[in-house]
């Protein structure tokens, strides 16, 4: 069976879930209180304790009931300033080479909850977290936001 995992690379907190092939959640919700922002890091260095982060939930991979290690298929996490593409690229490096390894996709936050609270279409989402923004999303596809760092 196949693991997908999702974090939330929060500049206090970090959470991160599974999910599985054919099932909503495995149940393993994790935290931790490591801020990783690579704003404040830099990019290597955030990398490499998303890394570090990467380690520990990996001892925590799930077995099926015969004990056979997990697969883990993709790993992807939302973090504040990743919306620019050379430090979304930087810091998935980073956390490659300091972590367990496999595929993992760092997006900057804004494209996360967009994609997650619109599904796609028009609305209006409001994030409230160790940072704040609002972004809308108009018919024609086309995102505006307001607050943060932007």
């Amino acid at each position: 069976m196949g693991l997908y995992l999702g974090i939330d690379i929060g500049g206090t907190k970090s959470r991160w879930d599974w999910l599985a092939d054919g099932v909503e959640q495995v149940g393993i919700p994790g935290g931790t209180g490591d801020g990783i922002q690579a704003a404040l890091l830099g990019s290597a260095a955030a990398g490499k304790r998303l890394g570090d982060l990467l380690q520990g939930i990996a001892r925590r991979i799930p077995g099926d009931p015969g004990g056979a290690e997990q697969e883990v298929r993709q790993g992807g996490g939302g973090m504040a300033g990743a919306g620019d593409p050379v430090v979304a690229r930087e810091v998935a490096q980073a956390a490659q080479a300091s972590g367990p390894g496999g595929p993992l996709r760092v997006a900057g936050d804004i494209e996360v909850a967009a994609g997650c609270a619109l599904d796609g279409g028009p609305g209006v989402v409001v994030w409230a977290g160790t940072g704040s923004f609002a972004v809308a999303r108009g018919v024609e596809g086309r995102l505006v936001r307001v607050g943060g760092r932007g």
